[in-house]
């Protein structure tokens, strides 16, 4: 699945659970139902923003045991168990009641497309210190850095000998470790993390590049676009 994307036409709810609100002069509030899990405020230049979660967010995918994660196979060139955590993820976010999804179309891809740095073994752990943003409370510098390329965590990390992340290196270790899931969010621009936040610490400590998938909305204009193209093509091959 390596490039490809998973659609996703969603007709419902028309408000999601997991939501940016303008709460005026550029702050910005993340907010999961009735819980507030990100505060925002922007630069009135437009530099930056500046940020503060409460640590109340709750990730919208159930725990995956070790057993489903080995159910998946091994990553392999060709994305075939890629392609079955992309399809896991959205049927979980889906029936979430703590998810992002809304009335639209989405998109879940094994890119992070607005991620401009690449990485490899020799470079992992350093690019992965300056992708990730701080929890809690920082400020993220878009005129110099540019948010674009950041993934900010939606709790603190833990620490990569407690338990569960142990149990998760050694999942890492065998291949079978699940992806981490992201959401582009275009008002904060950059991206933050979903699930798999304990995940990504086990892939980074055995100095292993996280499996990435991400989810975004698709822009409408796009969708009438693709919807035309799809009736021009039945017309003509229906045309005798």
């Amino acid at each position: 699945m390596p490039g490809e994307a998973l659609v996703l036409d969603v007709d419902l709810p028309a408000r999601p659970a997991l939501r940016v609100e303008v709460a005026g002069r550029g702050s910005l509030v993340l907010r999961q139902n009735d819980t507030v899990v990100l505060m925002a405020q922007v630069d009135s230049d437009h530099c930056g923003v500046e940020y503060a979660s409460t640590g109340r967010f709750q990730s919208p995918v159930p725990p995956i045991r070790a057993a489903q994660a080995a159910s998946f196979g091994i990553d392999d060139p060709g994305g075939v168990q890629r392609s079955r955590w992309a399809h896991h993820f959205a049927t979980a976010v889906t029936a979430s009641s703590r998810g992002p999804l809304h009335t639209g179309r989405w998109a879940i891809t094994t890119e992070a497309t607005h991620l401009r740095a690449t990485f490899d073994a020799t470079t992992l752990a350093g690019r992965w210190e300056e992708l990730l943003l701080p929890s809690g409370r920082n400020y993220m510098d878009w005129f110099t850095h540019s948010g674009a390329w950041q993934i900010l965590p939606m709790r603190p990390l833990a620490d990569p000998y407690t338990g569960r992340v142990k149990a998760y290196r050694k999942q890492a270790k065998d291949g079978i470790l699940a992806p981490i899931l992201l959401w582009w969010i275009s008002g904060l621009d950059c991206y933050v993390l979903l699930d798999g936040h304990g995940r990504l610490v086990a892939a980074l400590a055995e100095n292993l590049k996280p499996l990435l998938l991400s989810l975004s909305s698709v822009n409408a204009d796009q969708v009438a676009r693709d919807r035309e193209d799809a009736l021009t093509r039945y017309v003509r091959t229906s045309e005798p």
